[in-house]
């Protein structure tokens, strides 16, 4: 569960792209110190996690559920989930920080792929609005002589 949690977060693969990010070795070193420490932090709070939810379906299947219990269940599971969540977003900060401005840029749009769309789309827009003025005359000239 954690490696697939690491896939999806986008941060757990940044070593794919060591090369097309010029990571040096010291960097590398550090990445993988961190994933490391991730790995073991988040592994132990989804075991917590499976735990409370094991808990949940007892307590939901018991021939009369106990509200307050599930209630303190729910509060339970919801608290681990923020906690995995802010691992999360600790890891990925802290991998931030052994990056050079210019490689963060990168990574960006290596994990955004849709941010290249959205550049490309901005970029098609400047020019539409260039030409804004020219289409807009050729459409009156074109209503102009339908009638």
């Amino acid at each position: 569960m954690v490696g697939l949690f690491l896939s999806f977060c986008g941060f757990g693969g940044i070593l794919d792209f060591a090369d097309r990010l010029d990571l040096t070795d010291d960097q590398v070193e550090a990445i993988r110190k961190l994933e490391r420490e991730h790995k073991l932090r988040a592994a132990d709070l989804e075991a917590k996690l499976k735990k409370l939810r094991a808990r949940w379906d007892y307590e939901m299947t018991a021939e009369e559920p106990n509200f307050k219990r599930l209630r303190q269940l729910a509060n339970q599971i919801a608290d681990t989930k923020a906690k995995l969540e802010a691992e999360r977003l600790k890891f990925e900060l802290s991998i931030l920080e052994v990056l050079t401005p210019e490689q963060r840029e990168r990574w960006r749009k290596l994990r955004h792929p849709w941010s290249r769309v959205n550049e490309e789309l901005e970029r098609i827009f400047r020019e539409l609005e260039q030409e804004l003025p020219g289409l807009k005359m050729r459409i009156k000239v074109f209503e102009e002589e339908k009638l």
